[in-house]
């Protein structure tokens, strides 16, 4: 039979109890209210690509949601804004990690824990980081490139297990042409249908710019090897501020990489 995610978090909770984010692979964002502890256990994948929020009344109660305008919806969270949030933001400083702009609304931080327990009490905990220290060394280079494939290969199969057919973003650049490359040969061994891609484009650029910046002949390469459905997304007149109120709804607040918006529009 089918093992679902919730059947997968559960058992991995059973096992390892409230160490069991640190066996799980892939991207993550969940919660369990265990009847035993009388707590509620959270946690957010190690590179934070879910995303956790919440806001926490003292005397009212706990909420938690994957967007902060659900938090809103439910009555949680107000619109004030936590104008030293914005101010850091401003300055490309993240002192408070766990912050949002607003000042009811809080994220768990990548590679975090927390309970919350029902008088209240709220901890977190950091149950993965990085060791710049780790060493792993092989006989030869060969070794060394065998390994690495099948860590990307495990990286990008995990992430292929999902309610919808996923796709890629594909710029043409070499990480996405890897990422799909990898993904589409996955999927098709699986006897999986043809793995959607999407490319934003801009045809408005002259013949030195795209030379320099138009990289869709690498996508089309990749589309003549087969079992890819490519799709190109022209972004004439697009910028940073057309439609930006359906931007910042979909992101929830504003974001850091200026390029952003062409992700959020071409997935429209």
């Amino acid at each position: 039979g089918v093992i679902t995610d919730a059947d997968l978090i559960l058992t991995a909770y059973r096992r390892w109890g409230t160490d069991c984010p640190k066996y799980l692979v892939g991207d993550f964002t969940f919660a369990i209210w265990d009847p035993r502890e009388q707590h509620l256990f959270c946690a957010r994948d190690q590179i934070g690509v879910r995303p956790f929020y919440y806001a926490h009344r003292p005397g009212r109660g706990f909420a938690f949601a994957t967007e902060i305008k659900a938090l809103f919806a439910a009555g949680y969270a107000s619109d004030t804004l936590d104008e030293r949030r914005i101010a850091l933001q401003l300055l490309n400083r993240a002192e408070d990690a766990d912050g949002t702009i607003y000042a009811d609304v809080r994220r768990l931080q990548p590679a975090h824990s927390m309970i919350v327990r029902q008088d209240g009490r709220v901890t977190t905990s950091r149950y993965w980081s990085l060791d710049s220290e780790y060493e792993v060394r092989f006989a030869s280079d060969d070794d060394y490139a065998e390994q690495f494939r099948e860590l990307f290969e495990a990286a990008v199969r995990c992430r292929l297990r999902a309610i919808h057919q996923p796709g890629v973003m594909l710029s043409g650049g070499l990480d996405s042409s890897s990422v799909a490359c990898v993904a589409r040969d996955l999927i098709r061994d699986a006897g999986g249908p043809r793995l959607d891609t999407f490319t934003a484009f801009f045809p408005d650029l002259s013949s030195e710019e795209k030379k320099v910046g138009d990289e869709t002949r690498y996508v089309r390469d990749i589309e003549r090897q087969g079992h890819v459905n490519a799709q190109f997304i022209p972004m004439s007149g697009v910028t940073p501020l057309l439609d930006i109120e359906r931007l910042l709804w979909h992101s929830d607040q504003p974001f850091y990489v200026r390029n952003t918006y062409i992700d959020v529009l071409a997935n429209q």
